[in-house]
């Protein structure tokens, strides 16, 4: 895939050279900026970003998704009261006032824009308000802003990146957190943590190899099985687990060339040799799982409650537990397996394991933003409670100049790294390899035996660590994610974490033979009536196949339930919704093919 250089940012660049971004002002005359407060300003440097031009004190109004309003210690002190938001504040001159505000109870976008209630900048994390901010006719183009007072604002943004956060208009309003760049995947350091992990109870090995294969892995699991134990195999649910990935399974949309067309994940031919052998191994005792009553007891829906009252007492006699990565981070493996006196066992597999003979892993970044970067237990990714990390400047900004300085300021690399990490020196220091150490002040209790992430606003509100976030920056995070100790200091949470980054580099590498974020477009409008019928058809695929797994006798029966199945989905217009992904993957393919990406699909 080749990037071509657009003809605005040579454009740009030869305006750069031989103007600058913006003549200072004449001798005995102000700025804009310091007609406004009445303070006098320095002639800019004229080779530094244009934010770092203009840090006159300046007050923007603001509403966030992302902050909290409930009490202590669940957010910080005030905008300027903690380290993070000071240093901010010191280096931009923005001081926020944010007046709405609540992650657990976010405002209402809606309702705000039709009281007249919108602040100066608006930072949503629903993709449903998103969508509406970028429908609505009430934000800024980032293109016209950053023409009238930042030539130099598009510098450091991927082109791709830029394609990935057009709207229908044509136009960018903002820029949705969570996109890894080729930059991003070319870092030796960073890891991307696979969505679904096997992990292998090193006591019970007893010295034994690791499986190589699926194939190896069932006869282990053979080997284990006892009629008055727990099953060797403990899985969240039918899905819950990267076997199907290494059978050549696609968990997300992904377009098929034979057949010319955006497919959903939920009829692939595969599906029915892994639901078969899944079946299998149900019925001779070496799988546990959860029911969906149980996992629905659960308010996340994550099955904690089953693996805290049913599993947490099994654990220590199960050979492997297959979760999400976060579900590992959280630590829902190691509370009723670490002691004081025994290690934790865990051995988390890095490769994967081949099928029939060869590796067939099939994943694929069609990421365009963090909106569809956590992986869930339905194949698919849908729904109004999608994810967007979103920033927007409104139209009724009394500001405009300052906030696109501000949005500038965050997604650059000193206010991303302040942002992610901290203040260096006060909260972090970093080594020659560029990796993070916290102090010691800022680590996490010894006692703490699993990755609960940087102790900022839960555990030290006055700090403001990963609070003020407002614009995501994969490589500042994925720098931290690279640190083998980062903030950790129990040998236990440190074992896991750096099997994590093994298995995440290698993750990486082949997550990164598959890209093509132009497949989020397929996807139906949050809230629409594509939208809802689809989480149907997801949902109706989610309950046979618990179905088809725990209640089939045979294989035979396996493939008739399947076939059921697959008559429901079209009785409940799959072919349609497909049909209609198909035309909207189509219609924005057309500006990556102009840019010249992507051009090997042709539909």
């Amino acid at each position: 895939m080749k990037r071509k250089k657009g003809i605005l940012t040579l454009a740009v660049a030869l305006v750069l050279l031989l103007f600058g971004c913006e003549s200072p002002p004449a001798p005995g005359n102000t700025s804009p900026a310091a007609e406004r407060t009445g303070l006098p300003t320095q002639a800019p440097d004229m080779a530094a970003p244009t934010w770092k031009q203009h840090t006159e004190p300046v007050t923007l109004t603001m509403t966030s998704q992302i902050t909290e309003d409930s009490n202590p210690p669940f957010h910080p002190p005030a905008w300027g009261e903690d380290a993070v938001s000071r240093a901010m504040m010191d280096l931009t001159g923005v001081k926020l006032d944010i007046r709405q505000q609540g992650f657990l109870n976010p405002p209402d976008i809606q309702v705000l824009a039709s009281a007249g209630d919108l602040t100066d900048l608006v930072c949503v994390r629903l993709d449903k308000d998103a969508r509406f901010l970028e429908d609505s006719g009430l934000c800024c183009d980032l293109n016209e802003l950053a023409e009238t007072y930042c030539p130099d604002f598009w510098d450091d943004v991927d082109p791709l990146q830029q394609l990935n956060n057009q709207a229908g208009d044509g136009k960018i309003y903002t820029l949705r957190n969570g996109y890894y760049n080729d930059d991003f995947y070319a870092d030796p350091r960073i890891p991307i943590d696979p969505p679904w992990m096997l992990n292998f109870n090193n006591t019970l090995l007893d010295g034994r190899p690791l499986p190589t294969s699926i194939e190896e892995l069932g006869a282990l699991l053979t080997d284990f099985a006892s009629a008055d134990g727990p099953a060797p195999l403990a899985m969240l649910g039918p899905t819950e687990s990267p076997l199907p990935s290494w059978m050549g399974i696609y968990r997300d949309l992904y377009w098929d060339q034979t057949q010319r067309k955006v497919c959903t994940p939920l009829r692939q031919e595969g599906w029915l040799d892994y639901l078969s052998m899944l079946s299998r191994w149900y019925r001779n005792g070496l799988v546990a799982m959860p029911t969906p009553e149980e996992v629905a007891l659960d308010p996340l829906g994550d099955a904690a409650t089953w693996v805290n009252e049913t599993l947490s007492g099994n654990l220590a006699q199960t050979l492997v537990f297959t979760a999400t990565s976060g579900y590992n981070a959280d630590g829902g493996i190691y509370a009723s397996t670490v002691t004081d006196a025994e290690p934790w066992p865990w051995t988390l597999l890095v490769d994967p394991l081949t099928y029939q003979g060869k590796e067939q892993l099939a994943m694929a970044d069609n990421q365009a933003s963090w909106a569809y970067h956590s992986p869930t237990t339905s194949p698919s990714i849908s729904g109004s409670d999608r994810l967007a990390s979103a920033l927007f400047i409104t139209k009724t900004c009394t500001q405009p100049d300052r906030a696109i300085y501000f949005m500038q300021f965050l997604k650059g690399d000193e206010g991303a790294q302040l942002t992610h990490w901290g203040v260096e020196g006060e909260h972090y220091t970093q080594d020659e390899d560029g990796l993070i150490t916290y102090a010691a002040s800022y680590q996490n209790e010894k006692t703490d035996a699993y990755d609960s992430g940087v102790p900022g606003h839960t555990i030290l509100p006055d700090t403001g660590l990963q609070y003020w976030t407002f614009s995501g920056n994969d490589q500042a995070a994925g720098i931290l994610d690279a640190s083998p100790a980062a903030y950790l200091t129990n040998p236990t949470a440190l074992a896991m974490r750096a099997q994590r980054i093994e298995a995440g580099l290698r993750y990486k590498q082949d997550l990164w033979q598959n890209k093509c974020p132009v497949l989020q477009f397929a996807l139906p409008l949050a809230g629409s009536s594509d939208d809802t019928a689809y989480q149907a058809a997801v949902k109706a695929w989610d309950d046979a196949v618990y179905v088809i797994v725990t209640e089939s006798q045979s294989d035979e029966e396996v493939a008739q339930r399947w076939e059921s199945l697959q008559r429901e989905l079209t009785n409940m217009g799959l072919d349609t919704l497909e049909e209609a992904m198909t035309v909207r993957f189509s219609e924005a393919l057309k500006r990556y093919h102009d840019a010249g990406y992507f051009t090997e699909i042709q539909p």
